[in-house]
């Protein structure tokens, strides 16, 4: 499972941002994000919505995307849109009935 350290580092890196750089944004220290980073500390929650959309990175959003759980979805979205139709098809012989 990944920590919010190691979620944080991806989120950042992938905005090809420096520490330095996100530090300035957020009116912190270099080392406080660091320390995120490394799970030695953790922001507040007023802090990591910031950084959330900052990084525009939902860290509220709990998602297993593991190959079995996608699986899972899947078959469950087809029974549901085998079960439960969203439009119900009227035959010509039934539009009279309305």
């Amino acid at each position: 499972m990944k920590t919010l350290g190691k979620m944080l580092c991806e989120a950042r890196t992938a905005q090809q941002m420096t520490q330095e750089t996100l530090a300035n944004h957020l009116n912190v220290a270099r080392t406080t994000v660091s320390n995120w980073e490394r799970d030695e500390a953790q922001p507040d929650f007023y802090m990591l919505r910031c950084i959330s959309d900052l990084l525009q990175y939902n860290f509220f959003a709990v998602e297993d995307n593991s190959k079995a759980n996608q699986e899972q979805k899947t078959r469950k979205m087809r029974l549901n849109m085998t079960e439960n139709p969203l439009i119900e098809v009227i035959s010509d012989e039934n539009a009279g009935e309305l």
